[in-house]
């Protein structure tokens, strides 16, 4: 016998003891890897016992919460990829529209700009996925919606790409609070899968508004203040009624398989409620369909009329410095060397941990290491914690796009930088750390 497991089982040392204790099951593992389960009905003068044999239903239970398993982590891994080449993609266009000939460089900028919004949004995809539940995770940025519908249609043009028309009306300026990054994603999903419902053919209306009555009515449950909607709709086939209580439900989808994720309702859904607003699917008697999106009204900024007009903070300066760069990726490496250069700094490069090492034998003159985590030879901690060892006075950052949030814990770091990060990111921390 491999193992026992009991549940409530109770003393029956005396009769009066007996006629009080619940019944008792025994759960047997037999070595050929059977499965039993005995139940004993104690009552007052004597004991029933009952075996049921539960091999096959043990062994099928098991199976079917693999099976669960397995078709949840497809579907998790399918849908990552499917939101990152959905990010390429909007990458890769904007970038051929910023390079092309004649184009001026007002419009360039543009372009570029929704690109880089584009990599900001691939960058927290994993992060959503971790966080989609998590209100207290999600950053609260006061967006004017007026100036985000400007910024974010080059990237929704490039996602539902040319044969889509694109109509977005904004009357008035309004305010919301919330993570800027969630609302790009949400919004996107639902323009992506509304092209994809008219055949990528078709045109789609996102509309910001006050919230309608009709719309409130939706959700009563909402607490009593003043809401902003925003809404997309198009003119496909629309959603059928059978599944329409369905769609915010996670990993459930309408697509086939080889198309649908089942993420992008349910993580709209898990934003906006995180955002303490609500969405529903509104019925539209004239065909497609109609996502509205309800969040809580914002107060605009209020103008500081003491530091109105004040002069723009002082430039980074990494004049002096010399920065020792452990990167393998040399594109990175290459361009963290250019940014730091820019500022004045000295950077050494290096690639492995022994090319590291043989540096620092020789020249162990520097002031700041930037450290990879993961290197082709080993662990950029145990190199970080070398050279805190070696060289007391040297700052050391460690990088990674697999951080686990314990790494300063483990080495004495002084700073971890989160990949991928914008250069003044970086640019900032090295003159923090430098000046410090």
């Amino acid at each position: 016998m491999q193992g026992i497991t009991t549940k409530n089982l109770g003393k029956t040392q005396k009769e009066e003891d007996i006629v009080d204790q619940p019944n008792v099951q025994l759960q047997v593992d037999h070595n050929d890897q059977s499965w039993l389960v005995v139940w004993s009905n104690l009552e007052r003068g004597g004991v029933f016992v009952f075996v049921q044999e539960i091999t096959v239903a043990q062994e099928n239970a098991r199976r079917s919460s693999h099976v669960e398993k397995m078709e949840a982590l497809g579907r998790i891994s399918s849908g990552v990829a499917h939101e990152f080449n959905n990010m390429l993609g909007i990458i890769v266009a904007n970038l051929d529209m910023a390079g092309q000939e004649g184009i001026d460089v007002d419009e360039a900028r543009i372009f570029v700009t929704s690109a880089t919004r584009a990599a900001d949004r691939a960058a927290s995809i994993v992060g959503q996925l971790k966080r989609m539940s998590k209100a207290s995770d999600q950053a609260k940025d006061l967006v004017n919606l007026s100036q985000w519908a400007h910024i974010i249609r080059p990237m929704l043009s490039a996602a539902i790409g040319p044969q889509v028309d694109l109509n977005i009306e904004c009357q008035e300026d309004l305010f919301i609070t919330v993570d800027e990054t969630f609302l790009d994603t949400a919004i996107v999903n639902l323009c992506k899968n509304a092209s994809e419902a008219m055949g990528n053919h078709g045109r789609i209306d996102i509309r910001i508004s006050p919230a309608r009555e009709i719309s409130l009515s939706q959700h009563p449950y909402l607490p009593n203040a003043e809401y902003c909607e925003i809404s997309v709709s198009d003119k496909g086939p629309g959603i059928p009624e059978g599944i329409s209580r369905k769609i915010f439900e996670p990993f459930f989808t309408g697509k086939p398989l080889t198309t649908g994720t089942g993420l992008g309702l349910s993580s709209v859904y898990s934003f906006v409620t995180a955002a303490n607003g609500a969405v529903h699917l509104e019925d539209v008697r004239t065909g497609g369909a109609k996502f509205v999106l309800l969040f809580r009204k914002s107060s605009p900024p209020v103008p500081n009329a003491v530091t109105k007009g004040l002069a723009a903070p002082p430039l980074i300066s990494l004049d002096g410095s010399r920065i020792l760069l452990v990167e393998d990726e040399l594109e990175l490496a290459s361009s963290y060397r250019h940014a730091l250069e820019n500022k004045g700094a000295t950077v050494i490069v290096k690639s492995s941990i022994i090319e590291a090492n043989e540096f620092l034998e020789n020249d162990p003159n520097i002031s700041l290491a930037i450290v990879d985590k993961t290197l082709p030879d080993g662990s950029g901690l145990d190199l970080a914690s070398k050279i805190r060892f070696d060289i007391p006075k040297c700052k050391v950052i460690l990088m990674s796009g697999n951080l686990t949030g314990h790494e300063e814990e483990l080495v004495d770091v002084n700073m971890v930088l989160d990949k991928p990060f914008r250069l003044s990111v970086l640019a900032s921390a090295c003159a923090k750390l430098s000046s410090s």
